[in-house]
């Protein structure tokens, strides 16, 4: 888990396809990319996490629930700022005809 290595090409070598390939630690190409002046790669791993396994299947397990309560509370918070916009909108345009 966690263990990759990295082939890099740098444009202060060669000119013609700098850029890396990422491996897995059996060997398997996960990816490759080619960048036009390619010079450095700087690897930054992520750190272990801070929640135990248990809590960690216990987010992924509820993780529905929470996309639903955080939908809802959008859809609301658009609702609202739709309103005041037409409501905005009414307000300008009873300008406009007592103007006209």
């Amino acid at each position: 888990q966690g263990r990759y290595f990295v082939s890099v090409v740098s444009s202060w070598n060669h000119s013609m396809e700098p850029g890396y390939h990422l491996w897995s630690f059996s060997g398997a190409l996960l990816a490759k990319v080619y960048r036009d002046k390619f010079y450095q790669f700087l690897w930054r791993p992520q750190p272990p996490t801070l929640l135990s396994r248990e809590k960690q299947s216990d987010v992924k397990r509820r993780l529905p629930q929470y996309r639903e309560k955080y939908l809802r509370a959008d859809t609301w918070r658009e609702r609202a700022e739709q309103k005041e916009f037409y409501i905005g909108r009414q307000s300008v345009r009873r300008e406009w005809y007592a103007l006209v």
